[in-house]
């Protein structure tokens, strides 16, 4: 199994924690596992979802507050043609209208942590911003 799809089934049987494991803080563990700086280590467990500053801000500036973590953090640069192994900030519909989502690209379809359990996939989602992270 590749490294892509092990993360992606590892995510599927974890119970989302704000803080721990929400849909950017799993990004910054894969960045993190592909050598870069970690982009989370400040606000890693600084936070739930009822107090989540940092949750408010994604809302508001999404690729804002996601370039300040791996761009600024983790030296990521941005691309417009994201691959397998990059990240993004993608555009998807959740209950309560359209809403932004931290994702990794799988190739064929984009991941990310579901709010509750699992993963959530997507085909041909909207890509707000998206982030080379040089997997190979």
């Amino acid at each position: 199994m590749s490294p892509l799809f092990h993360i992606a089934s590892l995510w599927s049987v974890q119970e989302t924690r704000w803080g721990e494991n929400d849909c950017m803080l799993v990004l910054a563990d894969w960045v993190h596992a592909q050598g870069h700086p970690d982009p989370a280590a400040e606000v890693r467990g600084t936070y739930d979802r009822a107090q989540s500053r940092q949750a408010v801000e994604f809302l508001r500036a999404p690729v804002e507050t996601a370039a300040r973590y791996f761009e600024g953090v983790a030296g990521l640069t941005r691309t417009e043609a994201p691959g397998p192994g990059d990240i993004a900030v993608l555009l998807v519909p959740q209950p309560g209208g359209m809403r932004p989502i931290g994702a990794l690209n799988l190739g064929p379809v984009w991941v990310a942590k579901a709010e509750r359990f699992g993963v959530v996939q997507f085909a041909g989602p909207q890509v707000l911003g998206a982030w080379d992270v040089g997997y190979a």
